[in-house]
């Protein structure tokens, strides 16, 4: 696929998905070059998969983590429940009682649906609520949403 997108419609970007972690080691290297297969990104569902969960075991309480900018911002996802202390307190709130965090909720899934949530939206108990965070801040941004040390 990649080799067509390459030949065929001069597209900048190839991605492949690779299962086989054989050839994810040093020796084939060069097979996945411009040369050969014109391969810009290679990913391997297990190594993501691994990734993922060590993702979580450095956040617990997350439902997710998704590293951004050279890893210096993350996207978090965690579960409210009743401990939450700033469940029903509108969004734009959350900047003025904490402006050191540079917290940013971009998401809240209540009901099996997405919100892109605005200043007046709440998170409610149950949401699931995504943030963006500076990677040294994400600690203390759990700790506000989840109230437990992590």
């Amino acid at each position: 696929a990649c080799q067509v997108a390459h030949s065929l419609f001069s597209l900048p970007t190839k991605v492949a998905r690779v299962r086989n972690q054989s050839y994810l080691q040093s020796q084939w290297r060069n097979l996945f070059s411009r040369d050969h297969m014109p391969i810009d990104v290679i990913i391997s569902p297990e190594i993501e998969v691994g990734r993922a969960v060590l993702r979580r075991l450095d956040l617990p309480g997350s439902v997710e983590s998704v590293p951004f900018v050279d890893e210096r911002v993350q996207l978090v996802g965690v579960d409210l429940d009743d401990r939450c202390p700033v469940v029903n307190t509108p969004l734009r709130q959350l900047t003025e009682l904490f402006p050191d965090l540079g917290i940013v909720i971009v998401g809240l899934v209540r009901n099996d649906k997405l919100i892109v949530p605005h200043g007046d939206d709440q998170m409610l108990i149950g949401d699931q609520v995504y943030f963006t965070a500076a990677t040294e801040y994400v600690s203390r941004a759990l700790q506000l949403v989840l109230i437990q040390p992590v």
